[in-house]
């Protein structure tokens, strides 16, 4: 049997993504759309060693390296919009997200607005996208 280096391969399987089963903030079971657990709350996410990714953080360096009026201490508000258009960027799709009673379709703006709306899902997301075995099967 030979080694085979593509085990290390992390990118593929973070520009292909994977599932983010969002959980209960408080409890931390798993989230479901209908009493019966069949319909798991989840978003489908792209990693951090996916080209998106890179071209974010690239960006973020560009922008900063720009402002020459930078004050010093950032923008907290500035910085969640910033994380909350980088996240949407990185959602590849979701399953069961509703809000209201609706369906929300998945779509760059709504997960925008649902990022900035919902600072535990926004957490769940960045702890998601930044773990390299939530990307790598085996």
């Amino acid at each position: 049997m030979t080694f085979d280096l593509n085990i290390f391969d992390t990118t593929t399987p973070a520009e292909n993504g994977a599932d983010l089963h969002l959980k209960h903030p408080i409890t931390g079971s798993p989230v479901y759309a209908d009493d019966k657990n069949k319909k798991p709350v989840t978003i489908k996410l792209k990693g951090q060693d996916s080209d998106e990714y890179k071209k974010i953080i690239q960006r973020a360096i560009r922008e900063n390296k720009s402002k020459k009026d930078k004050p010093d201490v950032p923008d907290f508000d500035e910085m969640k919009h910033v994380a909350a258009e980088a996240y949407a960027k990185m959602t590849i799709s979701w399953e069961n997200i509703s809000v209201d009673g609706k369906s929300l379709d998945c779509n760059y703006d709504n997960a925008v607005k649902l990022y900035l709306g919902y600072a535990e899902i926004t957490k769940q997301v960045g702890d998601f996208i930044s773990e390299r075995g939530n990307f790598i099967k085996g």
